[in-house]
């Protein structure tokens, strides 16, 4: 059985992207794992008992909000308790989906690619492509765009992923 993990951010690109994984996962009789980072705001400046209470309630809020956002897309899906989920709290996606790709032993990774300008993706770079160099999986990315977009880039396409090699 292999492990697919879907890294979404929870934009309104989400739902497709978490599709198109289950998709593949549910092909290769396989799982899916859904991940999301939820990035916190700055921490508040000073110090002392209150600050901290404050900070713990904030990423708390947070932290929960997220988590319902996340299990509305999966509810909307109809995935609700089908997949495992997992949210990471702070720090950079990237270093986080690696390390989830990492401690789930996963075989594929799923990542939703949003459409920008030429000028900012040279100085961004790609999600994708720094995924490929850090992780030990294929990277599958799904592009964004309205459904008419996606659908006359779409080509009919069929992909054999045996499982051993995968392994």
């Amino acid at each position: 059985m292999i492990t697919v993990l879907v890294a979404v951010d929870l934009c309104e690109h989400s739902a497709l992207t978490i599709e198109v994984a289950n998709a593949i996962a549910q092909g290769a009789r396989g799982r899916l794992l859904v991940l999301h980072v939820v990035e916190l705001p700055e921490r508040p400046e000073g110090e002392g008992e209150e600050i901290e209470t404050e900070w713990s309630r904030l990423k708390s809020y947070v932290l929960f909000s997220a988590e319902r956002v996340l299990e509305s897309l999966l509810l909307r899906l109809g995935l609700s308790g089908k997949v495992e989920k997992r949210l990471r709290l702070g720090g950079s996606p990237l270093e986080a989906i690696v390390e989830e790709a990492r401690t789930s032993a996963a075989d594929l990774i799923v990542v939703g690619i949003h459409e920008r300008p030429f000028v900012l993706r040279l100085l961004t770079g790609k999600l994708e492509r720094k995924l490929q160099r850090r992780t030990h999986c294929p990277v599958v990315s799904v592009r964004s765009g309205t459904p008419e977009q996606i659908a006359s880039r779409l080509r009919p396409t069929r992909i054999v992923i045996r499982a051993e090699a995968l392994r």
